[in-house]
């Protein structure tokens, strides 16, 4: 599972990255649900479409502090 841009990032032509990258590679866009509680949260910068995923643990956190 990656970030729907971080395989728009790499160069055309040069080929697959990731072993297997064609046939298993499923991408997410910012805030898609990819499960129950789980989401894409888009932070370009250490790569175009770097992607961290926020879980929601449904207990009324939202991360900031209190």
């Amino acid at each position: 599972m990656l970030g729907k841009g971080e395989l728009a990032g790499i160069a055309p032509g040069a080929g697959p990255v990731l072993a297997g990258q064609d046939e298993r590679t499923t991408t997410a866009a910012d805030g898609d649900e990819i499960a129950d509680g789980v989401r894409a949260w888009s932070l370009p910068g250490h790569t175009a479409g770097h992607t961290a995923w926020i879980l929601d643990t449904g207990d009324g956190r939202d991360g900031e502090d209190e």
